[in-house]
Protein backbone atom coordinates (compact mmCIF):
# COMPACT_ATOMS: atom_id res chain seq x y z
CA UNK A 1 0.00 0.00 0.00
CA UNK A 2 2.88 2.46 0.67
CA UNK A 3 4.43 1.73 -2.96
CA UNK A 4 0.79 2.23 -4.08
CA UNK A 5 0.22 5.45 -1.99
CA UNK A 6 4.00 6.64 -3.28
CA UNK A 7 2.69 6.22 -6.59
CA UNK A 8 -0.18 8.00 -6.78
CA UNK A 9 1.20 11.45 -4.78
CA UNK A 10 3.62 11.08 -8.17
CA UNK A 11 0.62 10.98 -10.46
CA UNK A 12 -0.40 13.94 -8.98
CA UNK A 13 2.22 15.95 -8.56
CA UNK A 14 3.38 15.22 -12.63
CA UNK A 15 -0.01 15.34 -13.68
CA UNK A 16 -1.26 18.97 -12.22
CA UNK A 17 2.25 20.57 -13.24
CA UNK A 18 1.90 19.39 -16.57
CA UNK A 19 -1.54 21.29 -16.52
CA UNK A 20 0.10 24.84 -15.29
CA UNK A 21 3.27 24.38 -18.05
CA UNK A 22 0.02 23.57 -20.43
CA UNK A 23 -1.11 26.56 -19.77
CA UNK A 24 1.98 28.77 -19.69
CA UNK A 25 3.40 27.82 -23.12
CA UNK A 26 -0.22 27.63 -24.55
CA UNK A 27 -2.06 30.68 -25.78
CA UNK A 28 -5.23 28.91 -27.19
CA UNK A 29 -5.79 27.68 -23.20
CA UNK A 30 -5.34 31.51 -21.78
CA UNK A 31 -9.33 31.89 -21.51
CA UNK A 32 -11.23 33.12 -18.72
CA UNK A 33 -12.96 29.93 -17.64
CA UNK A 34 -9.10 28.52 -17.58
CA UNK A 35 -8.31 30.91 -14.77
CA UNK A 36 -10.13 28.53 -12.56
CA UNK A 37 -8.74 25.41 -13.86
CA UNK A 38 -5.05 26.58 -13.29
CA UNK A 39 -6.22 27.90 -9.43
CA UNK A 40 -7.66 24.50 -9.05
CA UNK A 41 -4.93 22.79 -10.11
CA UNK A 42 -2.77 24.30 -7.72
CA UNK A 43 -4.84 23.48 -4.78
CA UNK A 44 -4.60 19.82 -6.17
CA UNK A 45 -0.68 19.90 -6.59
CA UNK A 46 -0.15 21.34 -2.99
CA UNK A 47 -3.18 19.28 -1.51
CA UNK A 48 -3.27 16.06 -3.59
CA UNK A 49 0.59 15.92 -4.60
CA UNK A 50 3.02 17.29 -1.39
CA UNK A 51 0.65 17.60 1.75
CA UNK A 52 -0.56 13.47 1.54
CA UNK A 53 3.36 13.01 1.71
CA UNK A 54 2.94 13.16 5.85
CA UNK A 55 0.22 10.15 5.58
CA UNK A 56 3.15 7.89 3.18
CA UNK A 57 6.01 8.66 6.37
CA UNK A 58 3.26 7.61 8.91
CA UNK A 59 3.58 4.44 7.30
CA UNK A 60 6.89 3.96 8.27
CA UNK A 61 6.23 5.59 12.09
CA UNK A 62 3.30 7.03 13.78
CA UNK A 63 5.04 9.50 15.60
CA UNK A 64 5.57 13.17 14.44
CA UNK A 65 9.06 13.54 14.35
CA UNK A 66 8.98 17.74 14.28
CA UNK A 67 8.30 20.40 16.36
CA UNK A 68 4.97 21.47 18.00
CA UNK A 69 4.93 24.78 15.45
CA UNK A 70 5.84 22.93 12.67
CA UNK A 71 2.81 19.90 13.25
CA UNK A 72 0.19 23.43 13.81
CA UNK A 73 1.20 25.03 10.01
CA UNK A 74 1.37 22.01 8.37
CA UNK A 75 -2.24 20.60 10.02
CA UNK A 76 -3.50 24.56 9.40
CA UNK A 77 -2.08 24.18 5.18
CA UNK A 78 -3.34 20.43 4.52
CA UNK A 79 -6.92 22.08 5.83
CA UNK A 80 -6.49 25.22 3.62
CA UNK A 81 -5.85 23.64 0.48
CA UNK A 82 -8.11 20.65 1.08
CA UNK A 83 -10.55 23.34 1.35
CA UNK A 84 -9.90 25.21 -1.51
CA UNK A 85 -10.29 22.70 -3.97
CA UNK A 86 -13.51 22.00 -2.38
CA UNK A 87 -14.47 25.61 -2.98
CA UNK A 88 -13.05 26.19 -6.55
CA UNK A 89 -14.82 23.66 -7.78
CA UNK A 90 -17.92 25.30 -6.37
CA UNK A 91 -16.55 28.59 -7.87
CA UNK A 92 -16.20 26.58 -11.50
CA UNK A 93 -19.71 25.84 -11.23
CA UNK A 94 -20.79 29.49 -10.13
CA UNK A 95 -19.51 30.62 -13.16
CA UNK A 96 -21.21 28.25 -15.13
CA UNK A 97 -24.62 28.86 -13.23
CA UNK A 98 -24.14 33.00 -14.14
CA UNK A 99 -22.99 32.14 -17.64
CA UNK A 100 -25.80 29.59 -18.76
CA UNK A 101 -28.57 31.74 -16.19
CA UNK A 102 -27.28 34.88 -16.83
CA UNK A 103 -25.62 35.40 -19.67
CA UNK A 104 -25.53 39.31 -20.67
CA UNK A 105 -24.38 39.71 -16.82
CA UNK A 106 -21.67 36.82 -16.69
CA UNK A 107 -20.40 38.55 -20.41
CA UNK A 108 -19.85 41.67 -18.39
CA UNK A 109 -17.95 39.83 -15.63
CA UNK A 110 -15.55 37.84 -18.00
CA UNK A 111 -12.67 40.17 -16.79
CA UNK A 112 -9.49 38.99 -15.14
CA UNK A 113 -10.34 41.15 -11.74
CA UNK A 114 -13.57 39.53 -11.52
CA UNK A 115 -12.17 35.70 -11.87
CA UNK A 116 -9.48 36.92 -9.34
CA UNK A 117 -12.37 37.91 -6.91
CA UNK A 118 -13.98 34.78 -6.95
CA UNK A 119 -10.28 32.94 -6.76
CA UNK A 120 -9.21 35.36 -3.55
CA UNK A 121 -12.72 34.76 -2.16
CA UNK A 122 -12.16 30.53 -2.05
CA UNK A 123 -8.25 31.02 -0.35
CA UNK A 124 -9.44 33.92 1.94
CA UNK A 125 -12.27 32.20 3.30
CA UNK A 126 -9.84 28.41 4.37
CA UNK A 127 -7.08 30.48 5.65
CA UNK A 128 -9.39 32.10 8.03
CA UNK A 129 -11.86 29.89 9.10
CA UNK A 130 -8.43 26.94 9.70
CA UNK A 131 -6.16 29.59 10.70
CA UNK A 132 -8.64 30.49 13.55
CA UNK A 133 -9.31 26.93 14.44
CA UNK A 134 -5.99 25.37 14.32
CA UNK A 135 -3.88 28.11 15.32
CA UNK A 136 -5.57 31.15 17.18
CA UNK A 137 -8.13 28.58 19.46
CA UNK A 138 -5.72 26.48 20.46
CA UNK A 139 -2.73 29.03 21.07
CA UNK A 140 -5.26 31.37 23.18
CA UNK A 141 -6.34 28.56 25.59
CA UNK A 142 -9.52 27.82 24.02
CA UNK A 143 -8.91 24.08 23.23
CA UNK A 144 -6.02 21.96 24.11
CA UNK A 145 -2.64 22.14 21.97
CA UNK A 146 -1.52 19.00 20.32
CA UNK A 147 1.76 18.40 21.61
CA UNK A 148 4.45 15.87 19.60
CA UNK A 149 4.69 12.81 19.26
CA UNK A 150 0.77 13.65 17.99
CA UNK A 151 -0.04 15.30 15.11
CA UNK A 152 -3.52 16.10 14.03
CA UNK A 153 -6.61 18.54 14.32
CA UNK A 154 -6.87 20.11 17.65
CA UNK A 155 -10.46 20.16 17.23
CA UNK A 156 -10.70 16.66 17.28
CA UNK A 157 -11.92 16.06 20.70
CA UNK A 158 -14.71 18.91 20.78
CA UNK A 159 -17.49 17.04 19.16
CA UNK A 160 -19.87 20.44 18.15
CA UNK A 161 -16.76 21.69 16.84
CA UNK A 162 -15.93 18.25 15.45
CA UNK A 163 -18.91 18.42 13.20
CA UNK A 164 -18.42 21.99 12.32
CA UNK A 165 -15.80 21.86 10.81
CA UNK A 166 -16.30 18.77 8.75
CA UNK A 167 -19.93 20.36 7.79
CA UNK A 168 -17.76 23.31 6.42
CA UNK A 169 -14.99 21.69 5.04
CA UNK A 170 -16.64 19.09 3.02
CA UNK A 171 -21.19 18.95 3.32
CA UNK A 172 -21.30 22.75 2.98
CA UNK A 173 -19.22 22.54 -0.77
CA UNK A 174 -20.59 19.50 -2.03
CA UNK A 175 -24.05 20.40 -1.67
CA UNK A 176 -23.56 23.96 -2.91
CA UNK A 177 -22.12 22.36 -5.63
CA UNK A 178 -24.83 19.91 -7.11
CA UNK A 179 -27.57 22.19 -6.54
CA UNK A 180 -25.72 25.02 -8.68
CA UNK A 181 -25.02 22.20 -11.41
CA UNK A 182 -28.78 20.96 -10.97
CA UNK A 183 -29.42 24.43 -12.34
CA UNK A 184 -26.87 24.37 -15.31
CA UNK A 185 -27.82 21.47 -16.29
CA UNK A 186 -32.03 22.10 -16.08
CA UNK A 187 -30.29 25.06 -18.11
CA UNK A 188 -29.09 23.40 -20.79
CA UNK A 189 -31.00 20.97 -21.68
CA UNK A 190 -34.55 23.53 -21.59
CA UNK A 191 -32.03 26.01 -23.97
CA UNK A 192 -31.23 23.05 -26.37
CA UNK A 193 -35.02 21.48 -26.83
CA UNK A 194 -36.19 25.35 -27.43
CA UNK A 195 -33.28 25.95 -29.97
CA UNK A 196 -34.77 22.50 -31.39
CA UNK A 197 -38.34 23.47 -31.35
CA UNK A 198 -37.65 26.90 -32.92
CA UNK A 199 -35.32 25.16 -36.03
CA UNK A 200 -38.13 23.32 -37.02
CA UNK A 201 -41.03 25.71 -36.81
CA UNK A 202 -38.35 28.44 -38.78
CA UNK A 203 -37.49 25.43 -41.11
CA UNK A 204 -41.59 24.78 -41.84
CA UNK A 205 -42.11 28.51 -42.22
CA UNK A 206 -39.95 29.15 -44.58
CA UNK A 207 -40.29 26.48 -46.87
CA UNK A 208 -44.30 27.34 -46.85
CA UNK A 209 -43.32 30.56 -47.71
CA UNK A 210 -40.95 29.81 -50.34
CA UNK A 211 -43.85 27.37 -52.22
CA UNK A 212 -46.30 30.51 -51.73
CA UNK A 213 -43.90 32.79 -53.52
CA UNK A 214 -42.51 30.62 -55.55
CA UNK A 215 -46.17 29.54 -57.15
CA UNK A 216 -47.26 33.00 -57.35
CA UNK A 217 -44.14 34.15 -59.33
CA UNK A 218 -44.59 31.01 -61.53
CA UNK A 219 -48.24 32.94 -62.54
CA UNK A 220 -47.71 35.97 -62.95
CA UNK A 221 -47.80 36.83 -67.01
CA UNK A 222 -44.59 39.31 -66.43
CA UNK A 223 -42.17 36.27 -65.36
CA UNK A 224 -39.29 34.91 -66.61
CA UNK A 225 -40.60 31.24 -65.80
CA UNK A 226 -44.54 31.98 -67.11
CA UNK A 227 -42.68 33.21 -70.61
CA UNK A 228 -40.04 30.07 -70.93
CA UNK A 229 -43.61 27.77 -70.47
CA UNK A 230 -45.41 29.77 -72.97
CA UNK A 231 -42.37 29.80 -75.13
CA UNK A 232 -41.99 25.62 -74.43
CA UNK A 233 -45.78 25.08 -75.05
CA UNK A 234 -45.62 26.93 -78.62
CA UNK A 235 -42.17 25.11 -79.31
CA UNK A 236 -40.06 28.22 -79.50
CA UNK A 237 -37.64 28.26 -77.16
CA UNK A 238 -34.42 30.36 -77.40
CA UNK A 239 -30.85 29.25 -77.21
CA UNK A 240 -29.01 32.73 -75.23
CA UNK A 241 -32.63 32.30 -72.97
CA UNK A 242 -31.50 28.81 -72.04
CA UNK A 243 -27.98 29.36 -71.59
CA UNK A 244 -28.97 32.33 -68.79
CA UNK A 245 -31.56 29.53 -67.81
CA UNK A 246 -29.01 27.18 -67.08
CA UNK A 247 -26.16 29.11 -65.32
CA UNK A 248 -28.72 30.61 -63.09
CA UNK A 249 -29.91 26.90 -62.21
CA UNK A 250 -26.45 25.94 -61.56
CA UNK A 251 -26.13 28.91 -59.10
CA UNK A 252 -28.94 28.07 -56.99
CA UNK A 253 -27.60 25.03 -56.79
CA UNK A 254 -24.46 25.82 -55.99
CA UNK A 255 -25.46 27.77 -53.44
CA UNK A 256 -27.63 24.66 -51.56
CA UNK A 257 -24.25 22.89 -51.35
CA UNK A 258 -22.64 25.65 -49.34
CA UNK A 259 -26.10 25.76 -47.13
CA UNK A 260 -26.93 29.25 -48.32
CA UNK A 261 -30.34 28.90 -49.62
CA UNK A 262 -31.67 27.30 -46.63
CA UNK A 263 -32.70 29.71 -44.24
CA UNK A 264 -32.91 26.79 -41.28
CA UNK A 265 -29.05 25.33 -41.96
CA UNK A 266 -26.86 26.07 -39.23
CA UNK A 267 -23.23 25.92 -40.68
CA UNK A 268 -20.86 24.06 -37.91
CA UNK A 269 -17.63 24.46 -37.74
CA UNK A 270 -17.15 21.10 -38.33
CA UNK A 271 -18.07 23.05 -42.38
CA UNK A 272 -15.84 25.26 -41.84
CA UNK A 273 -12.77 23.39 -41.66
CA UNK A 274 -14.48 21.17 -44.60
CA UNK A 275 -14.37 23.97 -46.63
CA UNK A 276 -11.54 25.43 -46.07
CA UNK A 277 -9.57 22.33 -46.67
CA UNK A 278 -10.83 22.41 -49.89
CA UNK A 279 -9.94 26.43 -51.42
CA UNK A 280 -9.63 25.27 -54.89
CA UNK A 281 -13.18 23.82 -55.01
CA UNK A 282 -14.78 26.59 -52.91
CA UNK A 283 -13.26 29.52 -55.29
CA UNK A 284 -14.56 27.47 -58.02
CA UNK A 285 -17.96 27.53 -56.75
CA UNK A 286 -17.62 30.79 -55.62
CA UNK A 287 -16.98 32.41 -59.30
CA UNK A 288 -19.30 30.73 -61.08
CA UNK A 289 -22.09 32.03 -59.02
CA UNK A 290 -20.89 35.48 -59.19
CA UNK A 291 -20.34 34.72 -62.78
CA UNK A 292 -24.10 33.82 -62.98
CA UNK A 293 -25.28 36.02 -60.80
CA UNK A 294 -23.88 39.13 -61.92
CA UNK A 295 -22.24 42.24 -60.02
CA UNK A 296 -22.57 42.29 -56.45
CA UNK A 297 -25.52 44.21 -55.24
CA UNK A 298 -25.16 47.14 -52.81
CA UNK A 299 -24.81 46.36 -49.39
CA UNK A 300 -23.44 42.88 -49.76
CA UNK A 301 -20.42 44.23 -47.90
CA UNK A 302 -21.66 43.11 -44.81
CA UNK A 303 -22.02 39.62 -45.55
CA UNK A 304 -18.17 39.33 -43.98
CA UNK A 305 -19.09 40.93 -40.72
CA UNK A 306 -21.84 38.86 -40.01
CA UNK A 307 -20.50 35.68 -41.03
CA UNK A 308 -17.61 37.22 -38.45
CA UNK A 309 -20.09 37.29 -36.29
CA UNK A 310 -21.57 34.10 -36.44
CA UNK A 311 -18.27 32.16 -36.18
CA UNK A 312 -17.30 34.36 -32.96
CA UNK A 313 -21.30 33.41 -31.43
CA UNK A 314 -20.57 29.64 -32.45
CA UNK A 315 -16.82 29.41 -30.69
CA UNK A 316 -18.05 31.27 -27.41
CA UNK A 317 -21.00 28.45 -27.32
CA UNK A 318 -18.04 25.70 -28.01
CA UNK A 319 -15.95 27.00 -25.22
CA UNK A 320 -19.59 27.17 -22.98
CA UNK A 321 -19.81 23.66 -23.60
CA UNK A 322 -16.39 22.41 -23.08
CA UNK A 323 -16.35 24.23 -19.79
CA UNK A 324 -19.51 22.45 -18.67
CA UNK A 325 -18.25 19.00 -19.63
CA UNK A 326 -15.43 19.87 -17.96
CA UNK A 327 -17.10 20.99 -14.89
CA UNK A 328 -19.22 17.57 -14.77
CA UNK A 329 -16.61 15.39 -14.93
CA UNK A 330 -14.79 17.59 -12.04
CA UNK A 331 -17.95 17.28 -10.04
CA UNK A 332 -18.67 13.87 -10.79
CA UNK A 333 -14.88 12.96 -9.18
CA UNK A 334 -15.17 15.40 -6.60
CA UNK A 335 -18.76 13.27 -5.09
CA UNK A 336 -16.85 9.85 -5.28
CA UNK A 337 -13.76 10.89 -3.80
CA UNK A 338 -15.14 13.01 -0.87
CA UNK A 339 -18.12 11.79 -0.18
CA UNK A 340 -17.18 7.75 1.94
CA UNK A 341 -14.98 10.32 3.77
CA UNK A 342 -17.32 12.67 4.48
CA UNK A 343 -20.04 10.54 5.53
CA UNK A 344 -17.59 8.27 7.96
CA UNK A 345 -16.68 11.82 9.24
CA UNK A 346 -19.82 12.97 10.28
CA UNK A 347 -20.97 9.10 11.15
CA UNK A 348 -17.79 9.39 13.99
CA UNK A 349 -18.56 13.07 15.26
CA UNK A 350 -21.79 12.54 15.66
CA UNK A 351 -21.39 8.52 17.65
CA UNK A 352 -17.98 7.97 18.04
CA UNK A 353 -19.18 4.95 20.44
CA UNK A 354 -21.56 3.35 17.87
CA UNK A 355 -18.03 3.80 15.33
CA UNK A 356 -16.73 0.03 15.30
CA UNK A 357 -12.82 -0.15 15.98
CA UNK A 358 -12.44 -2.37 12.79
CA UNK A 359 -13.49 0.61 10.65
CA UNK A 360 -10.43 2.51 11.93
CA UNK A 361 -8.63 1.53 9.62
CA UNK A 362 -11.48 2.01 6.51
CA UNK A 363 -11.69 5.86 7.83
CA UNK A 364 -7.74 6.25 7.14
CA UNK A 365 -7.55 5.17 4.23
CA UNK A 366 -11.28 6.72 3.20
CA UNK A 367 -9.28 9.96 4.10
CA UNK A 368 -6.17 9.98 2.21
CA UNK A 369 -8.86 9.16 -0.62
CA UNK A 370 -10.79 12.41 -0.01
CA UNK A 371 -7.62 13.72 -1.97
CA UNK A 372 -7.54 11.29 -4.87
CA UNK A 373 -9.40 13.89 -7.19
CA UNK A 374 -6.51 15.70 -7.00
CA UNK A 375 -4.94 12.84 -9.15
CA UNK A 376 -8.02 12.55 -11.05
CA UNK A 377 -8.53 15.92 -12.06
CA UNK A 378 -5.64 16.83 -14.35
CA UNK A 379 -7.37 13.88 -16.83
CA UNK A 380 -11.04 15.18 -16.31
CA UNK A 381 -9.39 18.98 -18.42
CA UNK A 382 -7.89 16.24 -20.89
CA UNK A 383 -11.20 14.30 -21.52
CA UNK A 384 -13.86 17.47 -21.11
CA UNK A 385 -11.60 19.65 -23.57
CA UNK A 386 -9.57 18.73 -26.55
CA UNK A 387 -7.44 21.47 -26.08
CA UNK A 388 -6.21 20.23 -23.43
CA UNK A 389 -5.74 16.60 -24.50
CA UNK A 390 -3.03 18.10 -27.41
CA UNK A 391 -1.71 20.42 -25.40
CA UNK A 392 -0.35 17.50 -22.99
CA UNK A 393 0.41 15.14 -26.05
CA UNK A 394 2.19 18.16 -27.19
CA UNK A 395 4.49 18.67 -24.22
CA UNK A 396 4.49 14.71 -23.60
CA UNK A 397 5.77 14.14 -27.66
CA UNK A 398 8.15 17.08 -26.84
CA UNK A 399 6.88 18.69 -30.48
CA UNK A 400 7.40 22.06 -31.35
CA UNK A 401 4.43 24.59 -29.96
CA UNK A 402 2.90 24.72 -32.85
CA UNK A 403 -1.44 25.53 -33.09
CA UNK A 404 -2.98 21.94 -32.62
CA UNK A 405 -5.88 22.49 -35.73
CA UNK A 406 -6.76 18.40 -35.56
CA UNK A 407 -7.37 19.39 -31.54
CA UNK A 408 -9.59 21.83 -32.34
CA UNK A 409 -11.29 19.80 -35.05
CA UNK A 410 -12.04 17.04 -32.61
CA UNK A 411 -13.10 19.61 -29.88
CA UNK A 412 -15.74 21.18 -32.51
CA UNK A 413 -17.55 17.36 -33.30
CA UNK A 414 -17.19 16.49 -29.48
CA UNK A 415 -19.07 19.74 -28.92
CA UNK A 416 -21.31 19.67 -31.65
CA UNK A 417 -22.12 15.83 -30.57
CA UNK A 418 -23.02 16.84 -27.19
CA UNK A 419 -25.10 20.17 -28.55
CA UNK A 420 -27.53 17.37 -30.90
Amino acid sequence: MVSLRSIVVLVTILANVLVLYAYATTKKLRTYTNYYIVNLAIADLVSGGFLPIRGVYREFSNEWPFSEAFCACFTCVDHIFLHATFLMTLTICYDRFRATNMPLKHLSEKTLRHACMLILLAYIVPVFLWTTIIIILPYSGVISRVQPPQCYGPYAFYPALLIFTILVLSWVPMISTVILYAFVYCTVIRKGMDKSRVTGKNAVSENKSKGVASEAKSRDPRSKSYRMDTERAAGMKHPAEQIRSEGRVHSISAGLSQGLANPAYEETEEDVHRASDQPSLTGQVLTETTLSTGPPRRGSTGAPARFAGRASRRESRLASLRATRTLTYILTTMIVSALPWSVFALWAAIDPLGLPLRYNTVFNYLGWMSHFSSTVNPFCYAVGNPLFKAAFLQILCCRPNTAPRNAERSSDRHSRTSRD
